[in-house]
């Protein structure tokens, strides 16, 4: 996928025009409207930067909170950890996190960058399908995580270990993957039959805005 954020837009919108101006500015040729084209292209590239900005921010408000709708359709016990959050924008061979973990970590850096190889996020990505991934002995995390999920034992040492995972893919309207809705908890009973089925319900809406 097209790495897609607001100054790369801003950048392949202005280049030409910009390097047009450039050009003629050191060739002396047509100063003039050489550094017209400058500045009107500079100003384009400016306004285009903010427009997309702000769109980029609203599209992330609106995943976000449909992430929270989400979150309550299932009506998690009382006390409940369950944390969600969403990965898509895939460059480099990574799926990257685009909005902070809900309920917890509103307030936190969230630009967690997860390889299509590795982990749960990774398999449902690469399979089109949802999965349920219980470790029953928290003993045994870091060996499940380097033996079943491809992480390194370093990438291991980071993570806080955790009973129960849930990744749910999310698609275009080519049914081609483009993120994937994850949840997560330390409790091994977490995401029961009906939990998995409400959840992945839920999450179709996120279709419309994880591109």
């Amino acid at each position: 996928m097209v790495i897609d954020t607001p100054v790369v837009r801003a950048l392949i919108k202005g280049v030409a025009p910009v390097a047009a101006g450039l050009s003629g500015i050191f060739a002396q040729s047509n100063l003039t409207l050489s550094l017209l084209l400058l500045s009107v292209a500079v100003a384009d590239v400016v306004v285009d930067y903010f427009i997309s900005h702000r769109l980029t921010t609203l599209v992330l408000e609106r995943i976000s909170g449909i992430l929270e709708a989400t979150y309550h359709c299932c009506v998690f016990p009382e006390g409940s950890d369950v944390r969600a959050t969403v990965f898509a924008s895939v460059r480099g061979g990574f799926l990257h996190q685009i909005c902070p973990y809900y309920p917890t970590d509103k307030h936190s850096s969230y630009r967690r960058g997860i390889a299509v190889s590795k982990g749960i996020v990774g398999l449902c990505f690469r399979s089109g399908q949802s999965c349920v991934e219980v470790i029953g002995n928290p003993a045994t995390f870091k060996k499940h995580m380097v033996d079943r999920w491809g992480f390194t034992v370093e990438e291991v040492d980071r993570m806080k270990a955790r009973q129960s995972y849930f990744a749910i893919p999310i698609f275009d309207a080519n049914r081609n993957a483009v993120g994937v809705a994850y949840f997560d908890s330390m409790r091994a009973d977490a995401f029961a039959a009906e939990s998995v089925d409400v959840l992945t319900k839920a999450c179709v809406p996120l279709s419309k805005w994880v591109r």
